[in-house]
């Protein structure tokens, strides 16, 4: 199927936006450890070892708590890191594919949002060469993006 221009524009505003993009990821990851501190298996406080009139297992439940908190840690980290590698191999592959002036388009167009007459100025063309280059850039990066990923994922 292959990725789309809007699928790619969309990839390259997350580029440009990178610490916006894995902020969220830190600051869950910032309120899940602050979470751990109060998760403490120590005994259990007065009024939490019964429950309902049956003994509980609040050292166990506090446990199976930090458990799941340091497992959603470890997703949220690999979510950075794999996001972090995407955006890696996107620069790799627009380095390998695209002209200069194609990237700088692509780039200010979409990684740094800028206006296309701001755009005009600092590459110094014409509004409908901006056009084209875009245009053809966005082109050779889908097809590039997508052979890409086909030999990542046939390289397994």
């Amino acid at each position: 199927m292959g990725i789309s221009k809007k699928e790619m524009i969309h990839l390259l505003r997350q580029m440009g936006n990178r610490q916006e993009s894995v902020e969220w990821f830190r600051q869950r990851n910032a309120e899940l450890r602050e979470t751990l501190r109060d998760i403490s298996p120590a005994s259990p406080q007065m009024g939490e070892t019964f429950s309902g009139g049956r003994k509980g297992d609040s050292v166990g439940r506090k446990v199976a708590r930090r458990e799941d908190v340091e497992t959603e840690i470890a997703i949220n980290e690999r979510a950075i890191e794999r996001r972090l590698r995407e955006f890696s191999d996107l620069a790799r592959v627009m380095q390998e594919s695209l002209t200069a002036e194609e990237r700088e388009v692509l780039w200010l167009r979409h990684g740094e949002r800028l206006r296309w007459e701001q755009v005009r100025m600092k590459v110094h063309a014409s509004r409908s060469k901006c056009f084209r280059l875009e245009e053809a850039g966005l082109e050779r990066l889908c097809k590039s993006w997508d052979k890409y990923i086909e030999n990542k994922e046939s390289e397994g």
